[in-house]
């Protein structure tokens, strides 16, 4: 019997150890901090803009005062409601926080609309004081 904090991968076994020696061998890791395109492909067109997250810790660290001030003035406006457009990638997150962060009292309700449809986005508002709500538009910006 396999103790409770263990796993097996059974069948699967060799294939993963070849992959992650493939992996260490071929220093993958190191490779995607330094923003090495080559992990994916020859071109640098599809991946070039599309490491950042790689580094948003450090980025939100120094943006924090500044995401802090507009948080204060979006309440202090009176904005009941912040509604979040957006598709894929750029609304998952804001919808993960949306999900699992409470609501600080006296702030904004955060709502995300995977869409940019407009007779979504009006639907959804059609609910909304649109005197108290902010619109985002979300979207991961193409490569050059």
């Amino acid at each position: 019997m396999t103790p409770p904090d263990t796993a097996s991968l059974g069948a699967y076994t060799d294939a993963v150890t070849g992959a992650l020696a493939e992996l260490r061998d071929g220093r993958v890791p190191q490779r995607m901090w330094q923003g090495d395109h080559t992990v994916w492909g020859p071109e640098p067109d599809e991946i070039a803009n599309r490491l950042g997250w790689l580094h948003s810790p450090e980025e939100t660290g120094k943006a924090l005062p500044e995401i802090l001030d507009f948080a204060e003035e979006v309440r202090s406006e009176g904005i009941e409601h912040v509604l979040l457009l957006g598709m894929g990638g750029s609304s998952l997150a804001p919808e993960v926080f949306g999900t699992t962060l409470e609501r600080e009292r006296g702030y904004p309700d955060l709502a995300v609309l995977d869409s940019t449809d407009p007779g979504a986005v009006l639907r959804h508002a059609d609910g909304l004081d649109l005197s108290r709500t902010l619109f985002v538009v979300s979207t991961s910006p193409e490569a050059p």
